[in-house]
Order: C-alpha cells, then sequence, then structure tokens
C-alpha cells in the first residue's frame, strides 16, 4: 500500500506508533544541533510517557530513565538499574512544573522548566522510602551555582554517586527540560 506521502509499506508491516511523551529531561549533547532532545546524539536523563493513550498524564503512565551526568561539565554518566516507574498520579503545578507519584506514594518525580529565572530548568526524583534523592538543576544568570547531586538511594539506584556544584553563568547543557503539558 502507498500512503499519502508516498511511502510504499508492505502489507505485513507494522509500523509501531510514536510515544506521546509529556517531560523529557536530558543532556543537550551538540547545543548548536537546534532545540529539543534528539534521539540517538542527546543523553536521555528521564522521560514522563503517555503509556495509557489517554493524551494526560497520570494513572498508568510510566517515567522512563536514561542515564544521571555526573558533572556539569565533564560529560560524564552513570547508569540507573531501574529503568521504568509506573506512575500512580500526576499533578501539573503550573505550565512548567509537573510532579509525578508511584503507586503508593513512595516516590516523586519532578519535571520543572521555568522559561528563565534563577532557577531555569531541574529534574528530581525523590524516594519517600530511603528519603534520598537525584536532582540536577541549572540555574541561569549567575545568581548561584549550577548543582548535581546523585544518591544512589533515590528511586532509580544509579549505579554511582555523584555530587557537583559549579558556577555556570551560562545555559550550561548538561540538564535540558522539555515540557509537553496539556493545558488543565
Amino acid at each position: 500500500d502507498t500512503s499519502d506521502d508516498g511511502v510504499y509499506v508492505d502489507d505485513g508491516c507494522v509500523i509501531p506508533d510514536q510515544e506521546t511523551i509529556f517531560a523529557i529531561a536530558y543532556t543537550d549533547v551538540d547545543p548548536n544541533d537546534g532545540d529539543g532532545f534528539k534521539e540517538g546524539t542527546d543523553v536521555l536523563i528521564a522521560k514522563l510517557v503517555d503509556e495509557n493513550g489517554d493524551g494526560q498524564p497520570g494513572a498508568s503512565d510510566m517515567i522512563k530513565m536514561g542515564q544521571f551526568p555526573t558533572s556539569i561539565a565533564s560529560g560524564d554518566f552513570v547508569d540507573v538499574n531501574v529503568k521504568e516507574h509506573n506512575i500512580d498520579r500526576c499533578l501539573i503545578l503550573s505550565a512548567g512544573h509537573v510532579a509525578c507519584l508511584l503507586v503508593g506514594g513512595s516516590a516523586e518525580f519532578v519535571f520543572f522548566d521555568r522559561g528563565g529565572g534563577p532557577v531555569q530548568e531541574y529534574y528530581q526524583e525523590f524516594s519517600r522510602v530511603t528519603l534520598r534523592t537525584s536532582i540536577m538543576i541549572d540555574r541561569l544568570g549567575g545568581l548561584s551555582s549550577d548543582l548535581i547531586t546523585i544518591d544512589q538511594r533515590s528511586p532509580s539506584e544509579p549505579t554511582g554517586a555523584a555530587f557537583s556544584r559549579e558556577f555556570d553563568p551560562n545555559d550550561g547543557p548538561f540538564i535540558d527540560v522539555d515540557l509537553n503539558l496539556p493545558v488543565p
């Protein structure tokens, strides 16, 4: 069969649906290649995916993990042991802020993109069981230092721990957060 765009598809071919991503945190490996996450070039930190297909972040959706940066400037990363988290609910706190909770409230995940201001972008996960967190904060404007804290007892169980606090008056590429949230 031929589609409207002239592409031929064999009758036995199954084309997977493209996943809907509500929020994504990543390291922009090549800041000169334009805005947005580039699969195969950039490094995924975490993404909130519409697993149930209802178009709203919430129950039965999933956070899929990649790697955590361990330094603001070096480009080093650690893997995580827990690659997926099933979500119980999500709260859209503002147009640039979404928080998700695991079933039973055992963990929280926060994606934040202010689009300017003293805290520009961050990703955080917090275990309510171990009381440990991993957080990556990119502050813009030189008011204070950027920050990475990686704790092996945070929900994704990173394979290594890290702490990095560096003054970066520019928009460092170690973390970018993009949100694609429905209007409440």
